[in-house]
Parts: C-alpha cells; sequence; structure tokens
C-alpha cells in the first residue's frame, strides 16, 4: 500500500514552493525514503510505540537468521541485546507466524529501518532508560542499527478530537440519564475486528444482560461504515450483522454509536461516575492517560501477565 502512495508523496512535495529540510516518516511507510534520497535532505523514522518496540523490530533480522521455527513454539525467552527478554509468546502479531506474507512486510520494513538517518520514538527517558540506553550505546544494537542517532519525543498523543454531533447531542444527553456506574463501555479500538458471528454473539450478551451499554460499533470486514449514529428500525431493517430487531429491543438501555466516537471526550465527560467497566484496545500511554478501570482486555485476547511496562 504504502509503494502506491509514493507517486502521490512525491508530487506534492514537488508541487511545494520550498524544499522541505528533513523527511520524517512512519517506520511502516519507509519506501517514502527513496523520495528523501532524491531531493537529498535527511530522512528520519518515526516510532509511534515505545523503545523496547524499536529495539526487537530493528533487531528482528537478525532473530530470523538465529531462529530456527516459528518463534512462539520456543521455550525459552529470546535475547534481545541490553534489553529485557521478550517471551516467545508476546512478540507482535506480525512476528507470529514466519510463514505468512505479513512477516516477510514486517521483516523488510525492519531492515529499511536502518537507512533511517535517525530514529524519533514515542517515549521518554525516565519511562524507558534500559532499552534507550541499549539502542545508544549496546554494540550489537548499534551495529545493526548502524549506530543512528535515537531521540525520544515522547509522550505523544492525540490532543484534539473534531467536534461531534453524537457528543454533543444524543450521546452526552442519554448519558446524563443514567444511574452512576450503570453504564459499560464497549469498543474495540481503532484496529480490532470481530467476525459477524462474534459480533451477534457480543449483542446477544449484551441484550440478555439488561445492562446499559454504549456500543461503539465498527461493522465487520465487506460492510460499509458510513454514518455516525444508529436510530432504532433504520439499523434493523438494514444490517444483518446484529441480531434482528436489536436496536429496538435494547433501546432503553442502550446507544449504538457507528465506526467512530470521541472516546477520551467521553471517557472524560463520565470518569468515575457512569462507567463501569472499559473493554476496548489500549496500549501502556492510554492506561494511564485515560484512567481506564476494573476492566483491560485486548482485542486479541486479554493475558493476565502481559508486559505492559519494560524498561
Amino acid at each position: 500500500m504504502m509503494r502506491e502512495t509514493v507517486p502521490a508523496i512525491h508530487a506534492t512535495i514537488s508541487a511545494m514552493d520550498f524544499c522541505p529540510h528533513v523527511l520524517v516518516s512512519d517506520i511502516f511507510a519507509s519506501k517514502s525514503w527513496a523520495i528523501a534520497d532524491e531531493l537529498g535532505i535527511p530522512k528520519y523514522a518515526f516510532v509511534t510505540c515505545n523503545a523496547w518496540f524499536t529495539a526487537l523490530f530493528t533487531y528482528s533480522p537478525v532473530l530470523d537468521k538465529q531462529v530456527v521455527g516459528q518463534y512462539i513454539d520456543h521455550k525459552e525467552p529470546l535475547d534481545i541485546p541490553g534489553c529485557k527478554p521478550v517471551r516467545p509468546g508476546d512478540v507482535v502479531d506480525a512476528m507470529l507466524n514466519r510463514d505468512d506474507e505479513i512477516y516477510s512486510v514486517y521483516l523488510d520494513h525492519a531492515i529499511d529501518v536502518t537507512m533511517a538517518d535517525g530514529m524519533l520514538i514515542n517515549t521518554w527517558e525516565d519511562l524507558e532508560p534500559q532499552s534507550l540506553d541499549a539502542l545508544r550505546t549496546n554494540e550489537i544494537l548499534r551495529s545493526v542499527g548502524k549506530c543512528k542517532p535515537v531521540y525520544t519525543v515522547g509522550p505523544v498523543y492525540k490532543s484534539y478530537e473534531p467536534e461531534s454531533v453524537v457528543l454533543n447531542g444524543e450521546v452526552i444527553e442519554w448519558l446524563d440519564k443514567q444511574p452512576t456506574r450503570s453504564v459499560v463501555y464497549v469498543s474495540f479500538g481503532s484496529e480490532g475486528t470481530i467476525s459477524t458471528e462474534q459480533m451477534k454473539e457480543l449483542a446477544s450478551g449484551l441484550e440478555m444482560s439488561e445492562q446499559r451499554f454504549v456500543w461503539v460499533l465498527r461493522p465487520p470486514t465487506g460492510h460499509g461504515s458510513d454514518g455516525s449514529f444508529f436510530e432504532d428500525g433504520q439499523l434493523d431493517a438494514t444490517c444483518d450483522y446484529l441480531p434482528e430487531g436489536f436496536l429496538t429491543r435494547t433501546k432503553k438501555v442502550g446507544l449504538v454509536v457507528s465506526s467512530w466516537a470521541p472516546q477520551v471526550k467521553i471517557l472524560n465527560h463520565v470518569c468515575g461516575r457512569a462507567f463501569d467497566t472499559l473493554w476496548m484496545e489500549l496500549d501502556v500511554r492510554e492506561c494511564y492517560e485515560w484512567s481506564a478501570n476494573d476492566c483491560m482486555a485486548f482485542v486479541r485476547g486479554a493475558k493476565n501477565e502481559c508486559n505492559f511496562v519494560s524498561g
């Protein structure tokens, strides 16, 4: 996908009245660095994750040569020079199946990142001193990364979200009418997807629980996601991925928002008051920033032994 957008990016930059001084790209947009080389400007890799992931990502091409078979089948932790080892079951999703094309793409980007003139990481010094020190001083990691400088630029997070008619209207008005700590907020985050069968099962569970809820609903793959708010009847008549009549039967206790919701503002509005449980995709930075409580479930299965923070 990134390869296909490079010509458009190149055309946009070429149309500028001035030449950029530097090109900053996500680590998975490394194919755009050819533009920087053509323009003769520095190129920096921006890592939205933490320093520990950066070390794992950078070292992945070495692990690929050292480890035989699937990573997840190994019993011993995988060593990352100077950093906390990674348990085989905790490797990133792209590394779970080495026979999958996704792994090849992941590895290709990991090799590309060594071509950057430096890395900007979404973390800060006091949070990950061990991993940052390894990236900067460990001879093995430095040689793999070709001794490029590492800068911390975090925490970087979205401080602004566009105003929503839904937020200022139906959602907030509905929440204001609910008893304290009586609402379950259901969302699988920006990347989480579930099958039609799972979605119907979840809907049935919510209905049978008779629990008040706000559900940020993203249609299964293959369905359109236009619109921002579902009216009962409207969705019941057209939606084949929810139980028939679901919205009509739950309209007194539930609210379904389509595809996207300004979750930070919603949670800030009701923090400690209306919401009892938060079920959504969160990472380390979001955990403290949005003050989720009681339940922290990851999209692809919650684990009691997750490495939430590692130096």
